[in-house]
């Protein structure tokens, strides 16, 4: 396989174009997602249940399998509900739900119910003692002690300071000896790389927090962060990724109720601001695919409410390839392009007599160009402007290309596109056949 550094080729691809959510387009989509419940299972399946259809809440439940949703209808089945949370036990396979509220006239009246999906039902706990009813808490599942913690939200108006743990039979409070006080509207994840529960900012009112709190079943502290945080913010959105083992931070509002469009990720030391922006979507539901490494969003606003975006790199096909003598070659990527990682390449389908195959790169064309002009009869380019050309070896009919990518930040969501060249001796004027391009866009 040959591989080589690749910084010229990014440098020259990166535009001012930030990493992108990319809107994919699946079948029956859910129109659920302003201030819908949301959480994800190992196994890239995300559960999506409540928040707001047109005018009032919504009971329905959907499944997002990373190609399609799908609504699950069963009985029993929470009520219509906004505002609630979800976290994925993983000790127990079971998403679990508490909390929400309904709308009465001009107040919410709040839940206090928990309720778990096993993956194929909803069950309704029995526990005797649990949290008050709320709104906008925070919670996320602690998989090392196997506990689902909750922390704050509101009541009629007012902001809640309390910590909960549910381990799948009990709730029990935790009085901790300190904490972030009461608040609302709080980003919260697991972070199971320094096994503590991540909390940051929320609002109690009064007034916005850029405190990150870490919570190890004990106590509550304030994580010694130095260098650039984010600023001070309710509302955000916060996922673990436990392939890089960081958090990611998604938006929010300052204390003037301006939104914000920046993404941070949280090592569990430090803050990095990404060169990304975030949705302008208040109440949007927030997923981690850890199989296809991909945040999920549901957006909650109007015009995006009937989408589904997603954040993170990725590789998608474009076009198709042309004919040779042994049919149309092939080119797959073994992976997504991550910085700091090599893009493996393979083209396929070349004949074993050619000495060569050729790679081409650059930025994805608008407009798919003919090449029968240069004797590649029936071929198209979806490469323009092309950036560089990679020679590479045939063995058995394929060749393999690795681009070493650099693994600096700024490189975050450039775009390069990628296209195979295969030489066929006598098939047309120019004695290559070209194959479909793979439209990359580099991340973690």
């Amino acid at each position: 396989m040959s591989r080589l550094p690749v910084f010229a080729l990014f440098a020259a691809c990166t535009s001012s174009l930030s990493a992108q959510w990319i809107p994919l387009t699946p079948a029956n989509p859910p129109t659920t997602g302003n201030a819908a419940a949301i959480a994800a299972a190992p196994n890239g399946q995300i559960l999506l249940h409540g928040g707001y259809l047109a005018v009032t809440e919504s009971a329905e439940t959907w499944r997002f399998d990373g190609s399609g949703w799908t609504q699950l209808v069963t009985q029993p089945s929470p009520s219509r509900r906004t505002l609630a949370e979800m976290a994925y036990d993983s000790a127990r396979n079971r998403y679990v739900m508490f909390g929400g509220g309904v709308q009465s006239g001009f107040f919410m009246a709040e839940l206090d119910e928990t309720w778990e999906w096993d993956g194929s039902a909803w069950s309704l706990s029995t526990a005797a003692v649990r949290p008050p009813a709320r709104i906008r808490h925070g919670m996320a599942f602690d998989s090392v002690r196997s506990r689902t913690v909750l922390y704050g939200g509101s009541a009629f108006f007012s902001s809640l300071g309390d910590t909960w743990e549910f381990d799948g039979a009990t709730w029990q409070q935790v009085s901790a000896a300190s904490g972030p006080g009461p608040r609302s509207q709080v980003a919260m994840a697991f972070h199971a790389g320094i096994q503590r529960t991540v909390l940051f900012g929320g609002t109690s009112g009064f007034g916005v927090d850029d405190t990150t709190w870490l919570y190890d079943g004990t106590s509550w502290t304030a994580a010694p962060v130095t260098g650039p945080r984010p600023a001070a913010r309710f509302g955000a959105n916060m996922v673990y990724d436990p392939v890089r083992g960081v958090c990611l931070l998604f938006g929010g509002y300052d204390a003037l109720v301006i939104s914000l469009n920046d993404v941070w990720e949280f090592d569990g030391t430090a803050w990095t601001k990404l060169p990304a922006t975030q949705l302008h979507s208040a109440d949007s539901a927030y997923a981690f695919d850890a199989v296809r490494r991909v945040v999920v969003c549901v957006p909650g606003s109007a015009p995006f409410n009937a989408l589904t975006y997603e954040f993170g790199a990725r590789v998608d096909v474009r076009g198709t390839g042309c004919t040779g003598s042994l049919g149309v070659p092939t080119l797959v990527a073994a992976d997504a392009p991550r910085l700091g990682q090599t893009w493996q390449l393979t083209l396929g389908g070349t004949p074993a007599v050619a000495p060569f195959a050729a790679f081409a790169f650059g930025l994805d064309s608008p407009v798919a160009v003919p090449l029968d002009a240069y004797g590649l009869t029936g071929c198209t380019s979806y490469i323009d402007p092309l950036v560089l050309t990679v020679l590479a070896p045939v063995a058995g009919g394929s060749a393999t290309v690795g681009l070493a990518l650099p693994a600096s930040v700024a490189l975050f969501g450039t775009p390069v596109t990628a296209q195979g060249l295969s030489v066929d001796i006598g098939w047309n004027p120019a004695w290559l056949v070209t194959t479909h391009a793979l439209a990359g866009l580099a991340g973690w």
